[in-house]
């Protein structure tokens, strides 16, 4: 798990050459090699991952219960997000997911103010009406914060 928080691509080579087993095995702390890679922006080690049929929608065995959507859509360096977030959906992560909260990728990517994630999430069918456990809508989340991008792009894709 270390090599891929650490983004140590040849060390996940050679540690999934040794054990298979391990490309979605779970940490102690509940998550697993490529949320790890995700959430620590390591792009290299991520999209390795992916390429070696990392699972794309696995929820963390933790009280979090984040999938490697919910990692990304976390990152603060939006043109990382947007990155990971491309690879994740090519190869076919669900989009309309909860974690912990409620949260889908796109509260996230709108309480972030994130508008080209969040673009890119509707554009893949991203449910702009999705309600977190408290009742919240993205759009919702963005009005709050004055991301006034945001609120009208989600408003052109709702009901």
């Amino acid at each position: 798990w270390e090599a891929a928080a650490l983004g140590e691509v040849a060390a996940l080579s050679a540690l999934l050459t040794a054990e298979p087993e391990l490309l979605n095995a779970v940490a102690p702390d509940g998550f697993y090699p490529l949320g790890l890679a995700g959430y620590f922006g390591r792009q290299a080690a991520f999209r390795w991952l992916l390429a070696q049929g990392a699972d794309r929608d696995q929820v963390a065995e933790n009280g979090m219960r984040v999938r490697p959507v919910h990692t990304i859509a976390a990152q603060r360096d939006p043109a990382l997000a947007l990155a990971l977030m491309t690879d994740l959906l090519t190869y076919g992560a669900a989009v309309n997911v909860s974690q912990h909260g409620g949260w889908t990728p796109l509260h996230q990517a709108a309480d972030h103010g994130n508008l080209a994630l969040v673009q890119l999430l509707l554009a893949h069918g991203a449910d702009p009406a999705a309600q977190s456990e408290a009742g919240q809508t993205p759009i919702e989340m963005a009005a709050a914060k004055e991301f006034s991008a945001v609120v009208e792009l989600i408003n052109s894709h709702a009901g």
